[in-house]
C-alpha cells in the first residue's frame, strides 16, 4: 500500500516463456513449464482478482488499497511500447487490438464489472480503498467535437 506501480506481463504459451513488465520497462524474459503448448480460453462467471483461489485475503497484509487501478488482459502481446504507455496512465482501451477483459476498479462498487464480457470482480477484505489514479482515456465525441477523457 502506499504506492503506486504499473505491473505487466506477456506469457507466450506455445514457447514456455514470458516477460514481466514493471512500470513500463521490460523486466527480462523467463522461461516456464506450461501444461500444454496453446492456450485454451474458457468463460468464467467472476473473477478473484486479488483473493487466489476465491477466497478473500486472509488479513490485512495480504490486502491492497485500489492502487491496482486498471485491470486489462490481452490474448495478444501487446507490445514493449504499449506497456510504457500504460505505465504512464493512458488507458488500456488505447489499446483494443485483442482486450479480452477490462474493468477500472474504481473500488466504489462491488461487483467490479468487466467492460468487455460479464466477468465480474468482487471486493474484499477491510483495507480503505485509495483513491483511482489520473487516467488518460480516448478521445469521446462531444456536441462541440472530441476531447481526451482523464479521470
Amino acid at each position: 500500500t502506499g504506492t503506486w506501480w504499473s505491473l505487466g506481463g506477456v506469457v507466450d504459451v506455445a514457447n514456455d516463456t514470458g516477460v514481466t513488465y514493471i512500470n513500463g520497462v521490460a523486466e527480462g524474459s523467463r522461461t516456464y513449464t506450461l501444461p500444454g503448448s496453446t492456450f485454451v480460453n474458457s468463460t468464467p462467471t467472476n473473477a478473484d482478482i486479488i483473493g487466489g483461489g476465491g477466497a478473500p485475503p486472509g488479513g490485512t497484509a495480504e490486502q491492497v488499497d485500489g492502487r491496482i487501478a486498471e485491470m486489462a488482459i490481452w490474448k495478444i502481446d501487446i507490445g514493449a511500447n504499449a506497456f510504457t504507455q500504460l505505465a504512464k496512465g493512458y488507458s488500456p482501451l488505447f489499446f483494443p487490438n485483442g482486450l479480452v477483459f477490462y474493468t477500472p476498479l474504481y473500488g466504489n462498487n462491488s461487483p467490479e464489472k468487466d467492460r468487455l464480457s460479464t466477468i465480474s470482480g468482487t471486493i474484499t477484505g477491510t483495507v480503505a480503498s485509495a483513491a483511482h489514479p489520473t487516467v488518460f482515456y480516448p478521445e469521446t465525441r462531444t456536441n462541440t467535437g472530441y476531447r481526451m477523457g482523464a479521470r
